[in-house]
């Protein structure tokens, strides 16, 4: 079951994308991008720049998009 706040409406599960892109090396960031659906003529373009350069779109799909499974891209 979801977690709910104290209002009863489900919480958004957020993603902590500035301390994991700070961390990430480019293959790591481009492989989170192409998980939120950014088209691949982007990627490279995207994954080298700073998070805080990113489009805001992108940013709210990383940190809230219900498809990002860091586990899978750091091992």
């Amino acid at each position: 079951m979801a977690p709910r706040g104290r209002s009863g409406r489900k919480k958004i599960r957020t993603f902590d994308g500035p301390s994991f892109w700070k961390n990430a090396y480019a293959h790591q960031r481009a492989a989170l991008l192409r998980m939120v659906g950014v088209p691949e003529d982007k990627v490279a373009e995207m994954s080298s720049s700073a998070y805080l350069d990113l489009p805001v779109d992108a940013r709210y799909d990383i940190e809230t998009s219900p498809d990002v499974d860091v586990r899978g891209i750091l091992d």
